[in-house]
């Protein structure tokens, strides 16, 4: 996710024109995840956004929206996600590693923004963070190809 050290980075990463299936299709904001390290008061205007990540559009809400973007696809160790943020534990996430994808522009460049950046939680669940705050999306309807 946008703004961890070096030290705490994970393997290459791998970009791609086309989302993973983890994430790939149309979400909505539920709700506010709680975690030991809460950074700042959660923006609550973002319940109920609807989210989409498609291979010809990246869109979150009203806050960005583009055609073609890519996509980055990470995994952390769970140690290194912990060091950088917090357990994954906390955020209900299972598995030895935690899956990040970023949305990237047409360039290849990383922004930020609320959305840009989501760890897979399992097929139906992704979270997003923004100053500090973990925000779960559920899958609308079917993913992507199904």
């Amino acid at each position: 996710m946008a703004g961890a050290s070096a030290a705490c980075a994970s393997p290459r990463a791998r970009v791609a024109r086309t989302p993973p299936p983890s994430v790939c299709g149309h979400w909505v904001v539920a709700k506010v995840i709680a975690t030991s390290n809460i950074q700042a008061s959660p923006n609550k205007s973002f319940l109920g956004e609807r989210a989409t990540y498609l291979a010809s559009k990246a869109q979150f809400g009203r806050r960005f929206s583009f055609s073609h973007p890519l996509y980055r696809e990470r995994l952390w160790s769970r140690a290194a996600f912990r060091h950088a943020y917090v357990s994954a534990r906390e955020l209900r996430i299972k598995g030895e590693r935690v899956a990040e994808v970023d949305v990237l522009d047409l360039h290849n460049r990383h922004f930020s923004d609320v959305g840009d950046a989501l760890l897979v939680r399992n097929g139906r669940q992704i979270i997003t963070l923004w100053n500090g705050v973990f925000y779960e999306l559920n899958r609308v309807g079917a993913g992507c190809g199904k």
